[in-house]
């Protein structure tokens, strides 16, 4: 499956929301995401509730079921795709149905999965590659930058060492 590798602000401790009707689901989500050191976290009753917070978070986990409130998970992503264009939505959901699923997909989240305890430890681990990732891209971007740094340096110090020949 391919999956879009967007930028993670904070790979050490990212801003994760937890957007759920269920309370016990979000206590669930919020627990096993604190034990794992994922200390940045939020919850939130609704998708507009999440929406009234002035931060942009890193992953979204939530619900396409919202079935008690005006607006959905999928109705969610699409309308805020723009405006959270760097984070991952991560649908943990009741709904199995395929179609929500691939439609969510298409839209941009980066995965669905069916609210039980495979479908959990899925939703874990697909956490973890994301934020494992993202670290090893930014390690190797340091890198890269260092070597750019030093290449730098070293033409800096070539020209002045020709400038300094040239003159005697």
């Amino acid at each position: 499956m391919f999956h879009v590798l967007r930028k993670v602000k904070n790979p050490t401790n990212p801003l994760i929301y937890i957007v759920d009707q269920n309370a016990g689901y979000r206590k669930i989500l919020y627990a096993c995401f604190h034990a794992l050191n994922y200390t940045n976290l939020q919850t939130f009753e609704t998708c507009e509730a999440c929406n009234e917070s002035n931060e942009i978070p890193d992953i979204i986990i939530l619900d396409h079921s919202m079935k008690e409130y005006h607006i959905s998970g999928l109705d969610f992503l699409v309308s805020k795709r723009s405006k959270y264009s760097n984070t991952h939505f991560l649908f943990f959901s009741s709904d199995a149905s395929i179609d929500v699923a691939v439609r969510s997909i298409k839209w941009g989240a980066s995965d669905y999965f069916i609210k039980s305890k495979k479908g959990l430890e899925q939703l874990i681990h697909r956490m973890d590659t994301l934020i494992k990732s993202y670290r090893t891209i930014r390690r190797k971007k340091i890198v890269y930058n260092a070597a750019v740094v030093s290449l730098g340096m070293f033409s800096l110090i070539f020209v002045i060492a020709i400038l300094i020949y040239n003159t005697l």
